[in-house]
């Protein structure tokens, strides 16, 4: 019985000391552990769990020190809370402890006010083997500058955990130990860079400059309406704030783990304290509102990361706004706090990226998610000398994106090309909208960008105008569909970037060259307007496009796109549920485009949801698929895949002026790195484009294609592909309209054919038979939703060499 005794006490140690890796800090601070240089205590003022915390008054060289016993695994980590009301730099010490032996040791540093999560695995320390401990040890050191005693809070204290250990983002106060860290340290790394300008008293033009940019950077904000401001107010008090004797906030906690804080809670927070921030009658239940959402931890260095659970771009862009519309509405440590986030959530250190690595980090993304709000971040800084470096810096970080870049990475090309995901991608260029008005917000003052730096961005512009068709209208713009990237005859076809924005791109050259004549003859030129005076420019010509490769060739009323991909650059970008049948779009393409609507050119106007046939892309040379599924990467609607060439690298083109030549030799890949996405076709052919006057001359060669594929999968040159409305005309073969219908016609003779939307084709005699066929055809969206069972229709008139 004596025995039976002994075993049960046992085992409910073991039990105990295990339930002990968790601590809440609710009834009493545990029995076993002491403190020196210091005291603890539980206190009510605020917490993350429950309605108390531990709170650690500090003096020089203080420790908490408690006995643990536990096994560090690679599958589990320490997870904790903790509180500190200003910002000292102190360092914290969390030191794992077996017998009289540290073995793994974490600093926190704090520099930061209010609650932050700490949550780190035990495999990211120096030591990652698995390690009994018995002890854990937490040591504060001063910062000797920052006076005073201190206070820290802690709260949900548990070793052993095993919730959430890689979903998580390290904040600024994990800096001391970001060599160890696993999971998202992107943010991280930013707070690394030296702030390379330096800080000195501003120059009293630099004083009016900031105050002209300040003015430009004025939050207007609307009026909530009734609903809006009780549902904002229903938030604010369903949060029980309620202000201590010491000045601190209690309330509700709020949930600040990786999940907890998604993008649609984020952007409620803020969307309810921007209602709240326009009415004096609650400007004090605002301003405590800001405080304690600050104090919660929904700040600086935060567990957060935007997700896919709302639009990312949506997300990227609005949230920030509604952020820096709150701090607008706050003076002061608050203000500060909330451009910290800001700064925080937008990746703005990239403004200090070191010199040496900058060029490598040039992203699309974050031009056109965050640029518009760096001036703001800026302008906005509470100390004029912060506000008057950090503008220079937003300068120079818009001044170097307009940097050429080698290779597939960065952003402009020395062609005048835009890159976004590694390739020529006029699609994302809608990004030149916001940096425009970033560079326009600094025009007329001592921080407007350098001659050289608006002149590339110049180029740039012009570039995907020049690839476009002319209208007096926004809108009207259109590219071909080669350069849709993996929007399909929609977003990725029209020049996003409007009159207004050309419109303030001119005031900025006027603004540093004193009259850019060149773009405002531009503007007369593609907007067919004489708004800047009789001066209009022509752009009539060939022009080589290489880093893409593409070749246009515009004229009159009309652009020609000739574009094939190489090794180096794709041709097809296909995404989850976007442009799935997609990959032959830029295989040695030839689309011709008249200025105008879609309609009239022939294009698809409905987004591409059915009735265009994927194989039959105008000029290029393709296996024609019988089965909608194999032509989707994968059989599948979410199998990435960029469409580049196997190994041959060569495509380009040369221009002469007026005329020039576009020439590919291309072989096909079917892999996305090791997966093979497509049954191997093994297509090949050479192309050469001669364009002079109003014609161009195509050849083609030593095109060839094998593999284990049926015979009913024919190898075909595309000539062109009309969805035929009533915006169009008729089809002509040899000079007679044709009615619906299909046909093969041989090559014994010369064959002219005159399409729906205007544009012809010769094919001499000598080549494979041509087969034409014009009538209704069912396909798929470009989504691949129904692919097993398309219903999109539309009346077409198509032709294509079957070269068998």
């Amino acid at each position: 019985m004596k025995k039976t005794t002994v075993i049960l006490f046992c085992m409910f140690i073991f039990i105990s000391m295990k339930a002990q890796t968790l601590f809440t800090f609710e009834d009493a601070v545990p029995a076993d552990w002491s403190v020196t240089g210091g005291r603890l205590a539980l206190t009510t003022n605020t917490c993350k769990e429950g309605v108390s915390s531990l709170e650690w008054t500090a003096n020089a060289n203080s420790t908490i020190s408690f006995p643990l016993t536990f096994k560090a695994l690679s599958t589990n980590g320490t997870l904790l809370y903790i509180y500190s009301p200003r910002v000292t730099n102190d360092t914290i010490t969390i030191s794992f402890i077996n017998g009289s032996t540290i073995k793994r040791e974490a600093n926190i540093l704090c520099n930061f006010v209010g609650w932050r999560e700490f949550n780190r695995a035990y495999k990211e320390y120096e030591t990652k083997t698995a390690t009994n401990m018995t002890r854990v040890e937490f040591a504060l050191k001063l910062n000797k500058n920052v006076p005073g005693g201190r206070k820290i809070l802690f709260d949900k204290m548990e070793f052993n955990n095993t919730a959430n250990l890689d979903a998580k983002v390290h904040g600024p106060h994990m800096l001391l130990d970001k060599q160890y860290l696993k999971g998202e340290t992107s943010y991280l790394e930013l707070y690394t860079f030296e702030r390379d300008i330096p800080l000195s008293q501003p120059s009293s033009q630099e004083l009016v400059d900031l105050a002209l940019i300040r003015e430009r950077q004025t939050r207007t904000l609307g009026t909530p309406t009734l609903l809006q401001e009780r549902r904002a107010l229903n938030f604010v008090n369903g949060l029980n704030i309620v202000e201590n004797s010491d000045g601190t906030l209690s309330g509700k906690p709020i949930d600040i783990t990786y999940g907890g804080l998604t993008d649609s809670y984020i952007q409620s927070v803020f969307v309810h304290l921007v209602n709240l921030s326009v009415s004096e009658t609650y400007r004090e239940t605002f301003l405590k509102a800001v405080r304690y959402i600050l104090d919660q931890g929904i700040g600086e260095g935060c567990n957060y990361f935007m997700s896919s659970a709302m639009d990312f771009y949506k997300a990227g862009m609005e949230i920030p706004a509604n952020v820096l519309d709150v701090a607008y509405a706050c003076e002061g440590d608050l203000r500060q706090r909330l451009l910290d986030f800001v700064k925080w959530f937008c990746y703005y250190n990239e403004v200090y990226r070191p010199a040496e690595t900058y060029k490598a980090n040039l992203v699309s993304d974050y031009v056109y998610l965050y640029l518009s709000h760096f001036s703001a971040i800026a302008a906005l800084q509470t100390d004029d000398a912060v506000a008057v470096r950090e503008l220079k810096a937003v300068k120079r970080y818009i001044e170097r994106n307009t940097e050429y870049t080698p290779g597939s990475k960065g952003i402009l090309k020395p062609d005048g090309t835009g890159f976004h995901h590694n390739s020529h991608y006029n699609n994302y260029m809608y990004s030149y909208m916001p940096w425009t008005q970033c560079m326009w917000g600094l025009k007329g003052t001592s921080f407007r960008i350098k001659e050289e730096a608006y002149e590339r961005f110049k180029k740039a512009v012009l570039s995907v105008y020049i690839m476009a068709t002319k209208s007096p209208l926004d809108g009207y713009h259109y590219f071909a569909n080669a350069f849709a990237g993996r929007n399909a005859f929609g977003s990725g076809i029209l020049l996003a970037y409007s009159k207004e924005h050309f419109k303030q791109l001119i005031e900025i050259g006027d603004d540093i060259k004193g009259n850019d004549l060149e773009l405002k003859a531009a503007y007369n030129y593609f907007f067919e307007s004489n708004e800047y005076g009789g001066n209009t420019a022509d752009y009539s010509g060939f022009y080589a496009f290489n880093y893409s490769p593409a070749a246009i060739y515009r004229k009159d009323n009309w652009v020609v796109s000739m574009r094939s991909v190489t090794s180096k650059f794709w041709g097809a970008e296909i995404y989850s549920g976007q442009n799935r049948f997609g990959r032959y779009q830029s295989h040695g393409s030839l689309d011709v485009l008249y200025d105008g609507t879609l309609a009239g050119n022939g294009y698809p106007t409905n987004n591409a949801v059915g009735g265009w046939d994927w194989n039959v892309v105008p000029g290029t040379t393709t296996v024609h698929y019988t089965s909608w599924s194999d032509m989707m990467p994968g059989g599948s609607t979410t199998q990435r895949f960029d469409q580049y060439s196997k190994g041959k690298n060569f495509s380009g083109a040369m221009s002469f002026g007026s005329h020039g030549i576009f020439a590919s030799d291309f072989d096909q890949i079917d892999k996305w790195g090791k997966a093979e996405c497509y049954l191997p076709t093994n297509l090949e052919f050479k192309k050469s484009m001669f364009a002079f006057g109003d014609m161009i001359i195509c050849l083609g060669s030593n095109i060839t294609s094998s593999g284990v594929y049926g015979d009913d999968m024919i190898t075909a040159t595309n000539l062109f592909q009309n969805i035929v409305t009533d915006f169009i005309g008729d089809l002509v073969v040899n000079g007679e309209i044709v009615p619906q219908g299909e046909s093969r016609i041989t090559s014994d003779k010369d064959n002219w054919f005159i399409t729906p939307a205007g544009t012809g084709y010769f094919i001499p005699k000598g080549n494979d038979p041509i087969v034409l066929k014009y009538g209704e055809q069912i396909t798929p969206s470009q989504t691949g939703a129904d692919y097993a069972n398309p219903t999109g229709t539309s009346v077409a008139a198509k032709a294509y060499i079957d070269h068998g």
